[in-house]
């Protein structure tokens, strides 16, 4: 029912209205939950080779515009990890040319997530794609055209929460972890450090 009435508020107006959003806080009060507008993540070279990626990863915003609206009605986790999944679903979720990143309307229902947001000790989101559809090594640079210029993996065709039904993660910034119900969370570092986690 929340998704059909957020639908509804969709039709009504363009994207974070004032209107909008005063509608969208009044739907997610009413279900317990807060609400955040969130930039996800924005246009950004990753690194990953830690990981075991041979290449650092370029996300170019024509890719997250396509990407962005996959994770709606997706819940979340914390620090990548699906069995501390929180009680978040993405309402709302669009593509900003001005600020070149995709921005987010969660909305939270879990008291200690809250909470946790509102002490800073949980400060910032990783989006969570599936596979790929396509990779292809390009030039990290667009202006660097010949055989020195870093190479960077470019992946298409992502679709945010396909494998597990998260789209997005809140990562723990507290130095110490935190704790959520009884058990210990250590803390993360997010891929792309300009995530942003604003309460409505």
């Amino acid at each position: 029912m929340l998704q059909e009435a957020i639908a509804q508020v969709r039709r009504e107006f363009t994207w974070l209205s004032d209107e909008y959003l005063k509608k969208a806080k009044e739907l997610a009060e009413s279900n317990g939950g807060s609400l955040y507008l969130i930039r996800a993540t924005q246009e950004a070279i990753t690194d990953h080779r830690a990981e075991g990626e041979p290449h650092r990863r370029k996300l170019a915003f024509d890719e997250l515009n396509v990407m962005a609206r996959t994770a709606i009605g997706h819940g979340m986790d914390i620090n990548h990890n699906p069995e501390w999944r929180t009680g978040a679903v993405i309402l709302d979720s669009e593509g900003d040319a001005n600020t070149r990143s995709i921005q987010m309307l969660v909305m939270e229902s879990d008291p200690e997530i809250n909470e946790l947001i509102r002490n800073g000790q949980i400060d910032s989101v990783s989006i969570n794609g599936g596979s790929p559809r396509t990779e292809s090594i390009e030039s990290c640079d667009v202006n660097c055209t010949n055989d020195s210029c870093e190479k960077c993996v470019v992946p298409r065709g992502v679709i945010l929460g396909e494998l597990d039904d998260i789209g997005l993660t809140w990562v723990v910034g507290e130095p110490r972890g935190i704790m959520w119900k009884g058990q210990h969370i250590p803390k993360a570092e997010p891929g792309v450090k300009t995530t942003i986690i604003q309460p409505v």
